[in-house]
């Protein structure tokens, strides 16, 4: 029922992928990330990092520049590691998304992205799974957004999902 689960979203981003291919990239709106670097602060061995923005999932998050290739479409984005293909970044949003059948340990209430506005966080659902393929770690985060009345969905594959909540901003 997981991998089901886990398949659905991949057919979505999928789908989401082939309509983009009818839209003229100029006029459609998909999801752009925006290139930005962090300098080092503490050592020069800091990993620099990349800015993702989605105006269409009013989120924003910095992620690991090693994540370059892309596949993007309007409201879904795949992000991979061209060095180590178990290594991915998967970002959507859409209504109802469904929630992966976890046993109750490994799903975790969290607050996320707390702002002078809400200082407490917004709720969201940590999911904590492994690829039956090869054991790689699965961290899926999804909550509702505060404004555009729509599931955000993130999930990484191969490394965890810390990095990208101590940045994450809800718009």
């Amino acid at each position: 029922f997981i991998f089901l689960c886990i398949l659905s979203v991949i057919a979505a981003l999928v789908v989401g992928v082939n309509v983009k291919r009818f839209f003229n990239p100029e006029t459609a709106s998909i999801l752009t990330p925006t290139p930005t670097s962090t300098t080092p602060t503490s050592s020069p061995s800091e990993k620099r990092s990349t800015m993702y923005k989605s105006s269409d999932c009013g989120i924003s998050f910095s992620y690991p520049a090693s994540l370059s290739e892309k596949q993007e479409a309007t409201n879904s984005a795949i992000l991979l590691n061209p060095n180590d293909k178990s290594m991915s970044l998967l970002v959507a949003c859409q209504k109802d998304i469904p929630k992966p059948p976890l046993a109750a340990g490994k799903i975790e209430s969290i607050k996320i992205a707390s702002s002078s506005a809400n200082p407490s966080g917004f709720p969201a659902k940590r999911y904590h799974d492994s690829s039956q393929k090869d054991g790689s770690p699965i961290d899926t985060l999804i909550f509702p957004h505060p404004t555009k009345k729509m599931d955000v969905f993130i999930a990484t594959v191969g490394f965890p999902l810390d990095e990208i909540l101590s940045s994450l901003v809800i718009e």
